[in-house]
């Protein structure tokens, strides 16, 4: 339970301490999310690597589809054609609003899992 929570604040996968993320504003008033190098709070290096996080690439298609889906499930509610267009319309906007999120996410996922292997190794 305590790694849930620590995934859904983007705290730090070793210490639980340490913020993953920082939004900083790319263009006038788009805020975007910025990775640290490693944790403020025990140092812990984020990017083991060179390419870590191409596999996260994986996770947020995987985030993507599932959003995909149960946006067409709820819109499948309201609509009386199962393939109408503006479905299409609404899992697009849905996708490009939750781009961030799925990136963040993805990252906060893939470092998790494996450092939650090697600390078990």
């Amino acid at each position: 339970m305590l790694r849930l929570t620590g995934i859904l604040a983007g705290k730090c996968p070793k210490c639980g301490e340490g913020d993953i993320f920082i939004y900083q504003t790319v263009l006038k008033n788009i805020l975007a999310p910025v990775m640290h190098k490693n944790c403020s709070h025990c140092g812990h290096v984020y990017e083991k690597e060179s390419g870590f996080f191409w596999g996260a690439m994986f996770v947020s298609y995987a985030l993507t589809v599932l959003e995909a889906v149960v946006t067409f499930i709820i819109c499948s509610l309201f609509f009386t054609d199962m393939f109408d267009d503006r479905v299409i319309w609404i899992i697009a906007a849905i996708i490009l609003v939750l781009v961030n999120v799925n990136f963040r996410y993805a990252r906060i996922l893939w470092m998790y899992i494996f450092t939650s292997a090697s600390r078990e190794l």
